[in-house]
């Protein structure tokens, strides 16, 4: 009997520890409550029940048959994949009083579906929205469809309108066109009828030209011998007498301001700058130009003008009476002055490139008028030294048709001509250095102080 006792308290000692290490005493109070000993269910049985249906209500019919060992692990192992996908489709739904840091298990599938529906709801809303957009765009697209087809029909009208007077429009073309080609082709039977004439009139005229070309150089010819043979017969008169004559005279003299004052004044027509060549009173004005002084007006006055003394000789200065002259300054007249050839102002043996351009300047300046053509209406001809043409080597071939060499020639013939037709017809003649000395100048372009 004792040993039956100690055999059942072994068994009750193994039995509450089994129970011991299924669940604390809490733990088993809990699960006891659980047992419904009427249906006739344990309590680890309802337990086994709530875990399968869990189970199911989680991933479906597909767990609702598996026990419930194996329930816990099978979940797992099947939402594990879907949490990224869950918090990709819950992103942006945070509200204020909570953030989705992360979406798991905790965070509970009632929330999860609580914020799905909402998310599904705002997408119905916005789905409803695009469809009344949609629809108000399909309504206003349908307007527009129909005032184009209204459009249409009228552009219709018009282009059947159009057409018609397109057909006559093209037969008066057609018409306009056949009359236009006949017309045309008359004008051009026309010009080719006046194009022969107008040929034959051109080689008539260049046979005229060519006898009045021959008849014109023989008259030259016959011309130039008449100039000789007048030139021989006639007597020279004295072609340079009016460079020889005085302008005015010598009022009175400052030496020591190196001033003079001259009869010219305002009524005279002169300007301050004007040059004038000194001679002596009692003499006629060289045939050279050159004076005993050279004075330079500064200022004007109602009888008489103020000079200043720019040039003069110690040995014969200047006195009252003397006379002055300028060959380009006259009170009564503009001189023609023709101006050929090259100059040197410098004297440094090089032909100044501006040289004619500073005689013409100087003329100009002080009333006179430039002419590079000699005329029978020509007073005086400056005239510089011959100019010259290029010089080449015995290799150098093709030199005559360069535009220097032919530039060169036509000043050369030019020179020539000017030359020739002053001796003809008798127009006095200066060459750099009397020029300046009948105007007073000499100094100042040779640049002696």
């Amino acid at each position: 009997m004792y040993m039956k006792n100690e055999q059942y308290l072994n068994e009750a000692n193994a039995a509450a520890d089994r129970l011991a290490a299924l669940a604390t005493d809490s733990q088993y109070n809990t699960v006891k409550s659980l047992s419904e000993p009427r249906a006739g269910r344990t309590a680890l049985g309802q337990i086994m029940d709530d875990i399968t249906a869990l189970a199911q209500l989680i991933a479906g019919e597909e767990l609702g048959k598996i026990s419930a060992v194996d329930a816990r692990d099978r979940v797992t192992r099947m939402m594990d994949p879907m949490w990224p996908d869950i918090q990709n489709a819950l992103v942006g739904m945070e509200t204020e009083e909570e953030t989705i840091a992360e979406v798991s298990a905790s965070l509970g599938l009632k929330k999860i579906l609580e914020m799905m529906i909402a998310q599904i709801n705002a997408g119905k809303e916005g789905i409803k929205d695009l469809s009344d957009q949609m629809t108000n765009l399909l309504q206003s697209h349908q307007q527009q469809i129909e005032e184009r087809e209204k459009r249409i029909g009228a552009l219709e009208g018009e282009l059947q309108k159009a057409s018609v007077v397109t057909k006559t429009g093209e037969t008066n073309y057609q018409q306009l066109k056949k009359k236009m080609t006949e017309d045309y082709e008359k004008v051009i039977e026309n010009l080719k009828s006046q194009d022969n004439e107008a040929q034959g009139q051109i080689k008539t005229t260049r046979e005229e030209n060519d006898k009045l070309k021959n008849e014109i150089t023989e008259f030259q010819k016959e011309v130039k011998n008449l100039k000789d043979r007048l030139q021989k017969l006639s007597p020279q008169p004295e072609t340079e007498m009016a460079a020889l004559e005085p302008d005015g005279y010598v009022v009175s003299v400052v030496p020591r301001e190196e001033l003079a004052y001259i009869n010219l004044a305002k009524n005279d027509h002169i300007y301050r700058g004007l040059t004038f060549s000194v001679y002596d009173k009692y003499q006629t004005i060289p045939k050279t130009g050159q004076g005993k002084a050279t004075l330079e007006v500064i200022e004007i006055m109602d009888t008489i003008s103020k000079c200043r003394i720019t040039d003069s000789d110690a040995t014969n200065p200047i006195r009252e009476g003397d006379i002055i002259a300028n060959l380009v300054w006259s009170r009564d007249k503009k001189y023609l002055f023709c101006v050929a050839g090259d100059f040197d102002f410098n004297g440094d043996g090089k032909m100044d490139t501006d040289g004619r351009d500073r005689i013409q300047k100087l003329i100009e300046s002080w009333g006179g008028k430039v002419t590079y053509t000699l005329t029978v209406d020509t007073d005086f001809l400056v005239l510089g030294q011959t100019p010259l043409l290029p010089e080449r080597s015995a290799e150098e071939d093709g030199l005559d048709n360069t535009k220097e060499y032919q530039d060169q020639k036509k000043a050369l013939e030019s020179y020539m001509e000017v030359r020739e037709d002053a001796v003809a017809l008798g127009v006095p003649t200066f060459n750099l250095s009397r020029f300046l000395y009948f105007i007073g100048y000499y100094q100042q372009a040779k640049g002696i102080q």
